[in-house]
């Protein structure tokens, strides 16, 4: 990486310093103790390892903790991991945005690979993850992997991987969850796992509403699915699975900062027609094999089939007008996008002993192809005042009609050697070609490699603990999405506005037939190249039994530090997305939990980030709305007679509202607690939202005309409370 200087390395180089120096003095015994807090995860290293012995920043989200504390929905399970936070577009959390390592799409894509038992989830044209459609009544195990993981999984793994992993033991049981709580907010679910005819399966169906906290917020969401074992021996498995999705939401827009104040539950009427409406269907067979004790064959063979309808308005210009007065202007268009995926992996792993060393290999094959389909019609355009007037919006002429298709092909391997009982070391590689087909605007081959070198260090072992400390230097990238490099929407104005008529490569035109409306180009650019990262990590794993049988903590810390090249963003120049940027992240993620062992669990999460860009008007300023300081905190305690009781605490800090580091969004502070009563089968739950009741707003951006007066923001709810009753049988 250009431009290090000693003191940006100095944490990494001082933890490595503490590491060396205590690890002369680690104490040696049997391998084959059992320590607290160090589950098995799989999503690392595309193998079972032990969370304390992986080379990189891990986090293993099981049930019981999950259930434990006042989360409802998967995205506020995933901010109990180290590292990551959401922010909300609705305000009670069916429309997350996540945020990781100072990486944040804004709703235009994301920055890490979610998957459902390895399956990726994130949409074909934009690379964005429809939270809802994540199956939590078939979770069992939420792992999570924060860094590049370039290495392993390629395109969109830059900030991280998470894996929605469904529980492999499938006891005959039933499980019927009936919720009901603020705002409308209803929720029914049904799981059923045994046996018919000598098979094992699971199934599932959820089926969620709601009428929204602001004014035009309603949304429906259904799901089903499950898995039936079509074959199982000792030696083999052959599962099919399937997970389906419906939904249907209202999306009420972002609100300026007088509306803000006079009803934090408006909707702007320009926003009436917006929505969206996405069916989904995932159907995969997977295949695992023994050859023996030291070979395994696993293949998936998926397909993914979507439809999405959105109806989206997007403000476009707004010029200061006498007096107070602005003047703004949006634009409002439906997409209709069909999209289908089918992905193959194959992957073979290995153990063998090299004269005194052991070694565990991996080698894998990665291909997809992937098609869309894609219509723009125009719905409305004009200023809020002409909007007010109209008493309909209705789907109007085609805009653009087109299709393109995605090819990838990726080799990846990786070697791990144990080079003593206390150190471990990782090397792997990834080899991508992505094949991009458009028939009009021509074809695009990228290809990139992705190496990775890591090593883990036992500096500390005891009967009442154990310590590891790990590094990793790797490189990563991200491919531009379809809808980046061809998405032909297009931006119009009845005039070009002068500040952007200034000779430069901006040029408007006519789309044939559709009257004397100005175009903008479209934002895509068939010319965009993959932004890549090389980054530098450092952490720690540290477990300790306090008191035998009664206190058990774990601790977990890492520091890291990537540099971005060729970030895609949009450019004012030329009115459509490029590579312009450049930008530095920094940070660290600390995690601690202490088990009460029969009473209950503490943890706390703090999270540091520090993301400057390196170039253009704003270099050396920080991105905009990612918060410099995040902290989550929660206890869940285990009273007497099947009464449970949780609490739970996030800080947001030090986020700005535009990238020239003038406005800040307003910190916040929420507070959510549960109480619990189980009685046999049954259990009853009381969970409550925002406990202080405090106004805050999620996240926000300026208008992109640049009038400073003129915010967007996003609203939070205030208190909220959610009645369950859940029986097993």
């Amino acid at each position: 990486m250009r431009g290090h200087t000693l003191s940006n390395w100095s944490p990494i180089l001082a933890v490595c310093l503490w590491v060396v120096v205590i690890s002369g003095r680690a104490e040696q015994v049997a391998d084959t103790l059992v320590y607290p807090f160090d589950p098995v995860t799989v999503t690392a290293e595309r193998a079972k390892t032990s969370q304390s012995t992986t080379t990189h920043a891990t986090a293993v989200l099981e049930d019981a903790f999950i259930s434990s504390m006042p989360v409802t929905r998967l995205s506020e399970a995933l901010t109990l991991s180290p590292g990551l936070l959401m922010v909300q577009r609705d305000g009670l959390g069916w429309q997350p945005e996540l945020i990781v390592r100072g990486f944040y799409g804004g709703g235009e894509a994301d920055y890490v690979q979610v998957l459902l038992n390895g399956q990726p989830l994130n949409a074909v044209q934009n690379g964005l993850v429809n939270w809802l459609a994540a199956p939590m009544e078939d979770v069992q195990t939420i792992e999570v992997v924060r860094g590049g993981l370039g290495a392993l999984y390629g395109d969109a793994a830059i900030g991280g991987v998470i894996n929605l992993v469904s529980s492999e033991q499938r006891p005959i049981l039933t499980r019927v969850r009936l919720s009901h709580g603020s705002y409308g907010e209803s929720d029914l679910g049904i799981r059923r796992s045994g046996v018919i005819s000598g098979r094992p399966y699971t199934a599932y169906a959820q089926g969620q509403r709601i009428d929204g906290y602001r004014d035009h917020s309603a949304g429906r969401n259904v799901l089903a699915g499950g898995s039936l074992d079509l074959f199982r021996s000792p030696q083999t498995t052959v599962q099919i699975n399937t997970s389906n999705n419906w939904q249907h939401l209202e999306e009420p827009g972002p609100l300026v900062s007088d509306s803000l104040r006079t009803n934090r539950t408006d909707s702007e009427p320009v926003y009436r027609a917006d929505r969206i409406s996405e069916e989904s269907h995932l159907l995969g067979v997977q295949l695992r094999h023994r050859f023996s004790s030291a070979y395994r064959l696993d293949t998936s063979v998926w397909l993914d089939w979507r439809s999405r309808d959105r109806v989206r308005t997007l403000p476009i210009l707004a010029l200061p007008l006498i007096g107070d007065r602005i003047l703004r202007m949006v634009d409002t268009q439906q997409r209709w996008a069909i999209t289908g995926r089918s992905h193959v992996n194959t992957q073979v792993t290995g153990i063998q002993r090299i004269g005194r060393v052991s070694t565990r290999w991996v080698v894998g094959l990665d291909v997809s192809l992937a098609y869309l389909r894609d219509r723009n019609y125009d719905v409305g355009f004009g200023s809020f005042d002409q909007y007010k007037g109209k008493k309909a919006l209705d789907r109007g002429r085609i805009l653009v009609d087109e299709r393109n298709r995605r090819i990838t092909a990726a080799g990846y391997g990786q070697l791990t050697a144990y080079l003593s009982p206390w150190l471990k070391v990782v090397v792997g590689a990834r080899l991508d070609r992505i094949a991009d087909q458009h028939p009009s605007l021509g074809n695009r081959v990228d290809q990139s490699a992705s190496p990775h070198l890591g090593l883990n260090l036992r500096y500390f072992k005891s009967r009442r603990g154990r310590g590891n400390f790990y590094m990793n230097v790797s490189r990563a990238f991200k491919a531009p999405t379809m809808d980046q490099r061809y998405d032909r929407r297009v931006n119009r104005l009845p005039f070009v506005p002068p500040w952007l008529d200034n000779g430069s490569s901006l040029q408007t035109y006519l789309i044939e037939g559709h009257g004397d409306t100005t175009y903008f180009p479209p934002l895509a650019n068939p010319e965009l190249n993959p932004q890549s990262g090389s980054s530098v990590e450092a952490g720690l794993y540290h477990t300790s039994v306090l008191v035998p049988e009664q206190l058990d903590a774990s601790l977990s810390l890492s520091i890291y530090q990537m540099e971005i090249r060729d970030e895609i963003d949009f450019d004012l120049e030329s009115f459509r997305y490029s590579n312009i940027g450049r930008s530095r992240h920094t940070g660290a993620e600390t995690g601690a939990k202490v088990l009460l062992n029969n009473l209950g669990v503490l943890f706390v999460n703090y999270t540091w980030q520090h993301v400057k860009s390196l170039t253009g008007d704003n270099s050396g300023n920080r991105l905009r709305a990612i918060p410099q300081h995040y902290l989550s905190s929660g206890i869940s305690l285990q009273l007497t007679d099947g009464w449970s009781v949780s609490l739970m605490g996030r800080l947001f800090r030090d986020a700005y509202l535009d990238n020239a580091n003038t406005r800040h969004i307003p910190d916040y502070s929420l507070w959510d607690g549960k109480i619990g009563f189980t009685r046999g089968s049954l259990r009853l739950t009381l969970t409550l939202k925002n406990l202080m009741n405090a106004q805050y707003v999620s996240t926000g951006f300026p208008d992109p005309s640049g009038i400073r007066d003129l915010i967007y923001y996003h609203p939070g709810a205030g208190r909220t409370a959610r009645f369950s009753v859940e029986r097993r049988w």
